[in-house]
């Protein structure tokens, strides 16, 4: 108000006289500068107040945020600015921007601000890119940056809001790694199914491992404790250099202390290692860290591990290190698995004194032989030969040195032969000789070999020598015998007939006045007639649990009584019902019956073997769904036993078969186990319930090492598959006692009841 009043005065003073006009005009000027000074600071005081207002709205920002002008300076910064990039307070302000930008991004940021403010709008930087920034200190981060720009009346400015986002990035990393992490963890579930050998398994899990896993490289190394030598067996890699080259000692350390301490060793910070010189190769190839994890090993000497690489340092967190583990855990079982397959395989079908095939897998190549035969119309021929006087020599050389001309003699019998043929140890001093598309003529050559090379002196391990002979009975099929039993009795006849004139000799089979046995056109059209004329008749045999020893469920069993041959072996009839087709009427007949007598029973499970044909008619499930319908048996009750190969020569289609049945209610046994593939992969695909062990194991269980430990591997297998074993053909306390330690659930045979017509074994049981 000063101001004014002194101008108001001058006014005043001058038109009453009191001072002259010149003075009242300085006096005027000097009120008019007061008041534009007053102005002046009024204006200046208002815009403070205004900057100060700004300065603490910046500051109080969640985010850092700097305030550029057109030349790249920074005119502002708020705390949390400060705080970001690590500057003391006010530091920022003046730097030019580049200061906070990595050295490597200069050159090409001035051209990117110079274009921005050309073109001023509000965005976010970099869009597509990833955005360092660096601090006082020189570190980096991984940045998110907003802009928007800010004009005034005399220059433009850019305000940046500048995030740090390592965090975030490190989580979503995480996040990623845990995905692929899991995708690996289906792939190798998935190759487990699959993978019919360790080596396949092996290789295809390190692919597996870096291609779904986006990791460097992944190895399986196997260390032999004798040569303390480390070898890389199976790798896959993004980067060839890692295939080739060879471990160093900072891998072998990590290796070593992973197979002793029998757990997970990992090496998060390579670059920290540089200092001893032995990891910078790794370095190099962008390795930041690695992981090392035990595998199981089927032999005792060689231990393997497996060995896994990352870009990242400090990449293995918790999280992720437990589901790697539970890959290793995965293919560890499934080397495990496949080795037991493999020894389960070997045990089932080969001889463990001679190596030759055993009976089971003889038999099977025969059956292939015979049905390659019947569809090109060829023959096959077998040789059945027996050791002459085998007694004597084991009397006299003891059951060591018997087994020794056994090897011997194996040895030279497949010396005869071609590789397309089968030598096997039938059983005892018995082996069979399978000739596929050989005529009588050549199995009498090749028999006539085989008897010269057993005629030349036999030197025993321990240097004892003697000399063997043999007799050998030749039959041919399809003249001698229709299927594989006929085939092979055949030939034992003849066999079994040189003998009676001394031996030492081959004979060919010649059939006896009776013919052969009923497998003519007279005995199918009796089969045929036997349906229809009630001739076939059910007799079950009791399943007992082992623990309670109460019966838990019956098996029916096709029995037919011819009126003329009286009771008829099934092994003699069923194949040829296979073959004709009458399986499929007879089996749904069987079926009936079964359901009908099992409805009365709701305590009991009554089982029903399927045939092969009748598995693989298509309205099979249909058919058991009406004749379930029809009976009122309830299919929790009823249980469909099926044969391995039944199911193995078109395995998606028994899966989807099988499948359609467990909708059903029904359960499914696979019958005969171990006489047939006993594929383990397998197993984990079929929708079965119960395995029951074929009565061949059973049988020499309590006396033979090698049976003992197939139905102990097969017990083992099946309960960690969550099947219900059964036992066939048990005849002895001994026996039983043997399951019963083993863990066996159900068994049955001759020890608890022979088959009997349905009314007898109701009241025999006490049913």
């Amino acid at each position: 108000m000063t101001p004014v009043l002194m101008g108001w005065l001058s006014l005043q003073g001058v038109s009453a006289g009191l001072y002259s006009d010149a003075f009242g005009f300085a006096l005027s000027s000097l009120s008019s500068i007061l008041i534009l000074v007053f102005v002046g600071w009024v204006g200046a005081d208002a815009l403070n107040r205004e900057e100060e207002r700004f300065r603490s709205t910046i500051d109080s920002c969640p985010v850092a945020t700097i305030m550029v002008d057109e030349d790249g300076i920074i005119r502002m910064a708020n705390r949390l600015a400060n705080t970001t990039f690590r500057c003391p307070a006010g530091h920022l302000v003046g730097l030019p921007v580049e200061h906070l930008i990595p050295s490597r991004f200069r050159p090409r940021h001035e051209g990117y601000r110079n274009e921005y403010m050309f073109h001023p709008e509000q965005r976010i930087m970099g869009a597509g890119r990833e955005l360092f920034a660096m601090r006082h200190d020189g570190t980096e981060f991984r940045a998110e940056i907003a802009l928007n720009p800010v004009r005034t009346a005399d220059t433009n400015y850019v305000m940046a809001a500048i995030v740090d986002i390592t965090e975030r990035v490190e989580s979503e990393q995480k996040i990623l790694n845990l995905s692929r992490i899991h995708k690996v963890l289906s792939g190798i579930n998935t190759l487990i199914v699959r993978a019919q050998t360790s080596d396949l398994l092996c290789d295809e899990a390190t692919r597996i491992t870096v291609e779904e896993g986006d990791l460097p490289a992944a190895l399986v190394v196997q260390y032999d404790s004798e040569s303390d030598r480390y070898e890389t067996l199976h790798a896959h890699s993004m980067d060839a250099r890692l295939d080739t080259r060879h471990l160093s000692d900072f891998e072998i350390d990590a290796l070593r202390q992973c197979l002793r301490r029998k757990s997970a060793v990992v090496r998060n910070d390579l670059a920290d290692q540089k200092a001893n010189g032995d990891s910078l190769d790794l370095v190099e190839m962008g390795i930041g860290a690695l992981a090392a994890f035990p595998l199981v090993s089927p032999d005792p000497r060689l231990q393997t591990a497996f060995l896994i690489y990352r870009r990242e340092p400090f990449s293995f967190d918790e999280p992720e290190m437990t589901l790697l583990q539970e890959v290793a855990g995965d293919i560890s079982f499934a080397i495990d698995n496949l080795a037991k397959s493999q020894q389960l395989e070997y045990l089932t079908h080969y001889d463990n004194v001679t190596g030759l095939p055993n009976r089971l897998l003889l038999t099977d190549r025969l059956q292939q032989a015979i049905l390659q035969a019947d569809s090109y119309q060829s023959t096959v021929s077998i040789l059945y030969l027996d050791i002459d006087r085998f007694k004597q020599v084991n009397d006299s050389l003891g059951h060591t040195g018997g087994d020794d001309v056994l090897r011997q003699v194996a040895q030279r019998i497949r010396a005869c032969v071609t590789k397309a043929d089968t030598v096997s140890r039938w059983g005892g001093d018995e082996f069979i000789i399978l000739l596929p598309e050989h005529c009588t003529a050549d199995a009498a050559e090749v028999a006539n070999t085989i008897t010269g090379a057993l005629h030349a002196l036999m030197v025993l391990d321990d240097g004892r020598e003697l000399f063997v002979s043999c007799s050998i009975g030749i039959a041919e099929h399809p003249s001698d015998g229709g299927d594989t039993d006929s085939l092979i009795n055949s030939a034992r006849d003849a066999m079994t007939a040189i003998k009676e004139y001394g031996g030492n000799d081959y004979r060919h089979f010649v059939p006896d006045s009776s013919g052969l046995a009923d497998d003519g056109l007279a005995f199918e059209t009796s089969l045929r007639h036997a349906l229809g004329q009630e001739q076939f008749q059910l007799y079950y045999q009791p399943q007992v649990d082992i623990v309670s020893r109460q019966v838990v469920g019956l098996e029916a069993l096709l029995r037919w009584h011819h009126p003329i041959q009286g009771l008829v072996s099934p092994d003699h009839f069923i194949p040829l019902a296979e073959r004709t087709g009458l399986i499929v009427p007879i089996g749904e007949w069987v079926l009936r019956e079964a359901c009908q007598k099992g409805a009365a029973l709701p305590e009991l499970k009554m089982a029903v073997n399927l045939s092969a044909r009748q598995f693989h008619q298509k309205n099979l499930v249909d058919v058991v769904r009406q004749i379930l319908e029809e009976t009122g048996m309830p299919p929790a009750n009823l249980e469909l036993e099926i044969t391995e190969s039944t199911l193995i020569y078109d395995v998606e289609s028994a899966i989807a078969t099988m499948t359609r049945l467990s909708a059903l209610g029904v359960s499914i046994s696979l019958d005969d186990f171990g006489t047939g593939y006993s594929s383990l992969s397998y197993l984990k695909r079929f929708p079965i319930d119960t395995l029951k062990i074929d009565k061949s194991f059973i049988a020499e269980v309590t006396i033979d090492s090698d049976s003992e430990v197939i139905v102990n591997t097969i017990i083992v297998m099946a309960h960690s598959l969550g099947l219900n074993v059964i036992a066939e053909g048990v005849e002895t306390d001994e026996q039983l006692a043997k399951l019963s330690e083993r863990g066996c659930d159900e068994a049955q045979g001759y020890l608890f009841s022979r088959p009997m017509p349905y009314q007898e074994m109701i009241d025999a049981m006490q049913i």
